[in-house]
């Protein structure tokens, strides 16, 4: 994860909605079918996932974001692609399991924006 000062402009009513809300560059192909890669996901803080299978911004032992569906488990997470590269599969984070690493949510994603010179 890394700050930017680049600013695109987003709604007044997603503004109005989601106040706290911050960009996120979608670098790759896992969740295509929803956010293309060089978009940038717009994501309301949060703690906790409170909506099931929804793309959350998450944080893999502290230090890679990345942007899934959240399965939440009994005792970790399943971060689930959105892709059309069949390659792509679910992980399961099962805290059950010795070694297995920390996620952190970051956000829920609400949104999404284009930045000016993205192209097919």
């Amino acid at each position: 994860m890394i700050d930017s000062d680049e600013t695109y402009p987003i709604s007044q009513r997603k503004h109005e909605e989601h106040p706290d809300a911050f960009l996120l560059k979608v670098e790759g192909e896992s969740m295509n079918r929803i956010l293309p890669n060089g978009s940038y996901a717009l994501v309301d803080p949060c703690e906790d996932v409170d909506r099931d299978n929804q793309p959350y911004a998450v944080c893999v032992n502290g230090y890679d974001a990345t942007v899934k569906r959240v399965h939440k488990l009994n005792n970790g997470f399943e971060l689930v692609p959105d892709s059309t590269d069949p390659t792509y599969k679910p992980v399961v984070y099962d805290y059950g399991v010795e070694g297995t690493e920390v996620i952190t949510v970051i956000g829920r994603v609400v949104y999404y924006v284009l930045p000016f010179d993205w192209s097919f």
